[in-house]
C-alpha cells in the first residue's frame, strides 16, 4: 500500500468518511438552526405584542364591569360613587353579593324606604294614582 492510502485508512482498516460531506451537512444544519432561531425571536415578539393587547383589553373589561357594579351598588348604599370607584373590582363584587342578599328595609305600611326620598308631591301623586287604580278609575 502506498503511504497516502495508509494515511486515509483509520485504525480499523476502513477508509474514513470524507470531511467535505460532513462539513456540508454541518453547514446545512447550522443554517437551519439560525433560521429557527430567527423564527423563535419573531414569535417571541408576537407573543409580547399580543400580551400587551390582552392586558389592555382586560383593563378595559375590568373598568366596564367596575362601572356596572358601581351603577348597581351606588343607589342601594350611601357610599359616594367616587369612593366606590377607588375600590378594587373584587371588593365591589363582594359588596354587590351582600346587597343582593340583603333586604331593603320597609315601613310598616310595606312601602320601601326609597320612596321616603321622593318629594311630598311625588308621594301624594303616587298614592293618588294607586288609589285610583284600586277603585278602577285608571290603569
Amino acid at each position: 500500500m502506498s503511504e497516502e492510502k495508509e494515511k486515509n485508512l483509520n485504525e480499523e482498516g476502513k477508509e474514513p468518511v470524507k470531511t467535505d460531506v460532513i462539513e456540508d451537512s454541518y453547514a446545512v444544519l447550522r443554517s437551519k438552526v439560525i433560521a429557527y432561531e430567527e423564527q423563535i425571536e419573531e414569535q417571541k415578539l408576537l407573543i409580547d405584542e399580543l400580551s400587551k393587547k390582552l392586558s389592555k383589553a382586560n383593563d378595559i373589561l375590568e373598568e366596564r364591569v367596575k362601572g356596572e357594579l358601581i351603577a348597581k351598588i351606588a343607589p342601594k348604599t350611601s357610599i359616594h360613587p367616587s369612593v366606590l370607584a377607588a375600590q378594587p373590582l373584587e371588593e365591589l363584587k363582594k359588596m354587590d353579593r351582600i346587597l343582593v342578599t340583603a333586604k331593603i328595609p320597609a315601613f310598616k305600611s310595606g312601602t320601601p324606604i326609597k320612596s321616603a326620598d321622593k318629594s311630598p308631591e311625588a308621594k301624594l301623586k303616587n298614592m293618588f294614582g294607586d288609589y285610583m287604580r284600586e277603585i278602577g278609575v285608571s290603569k
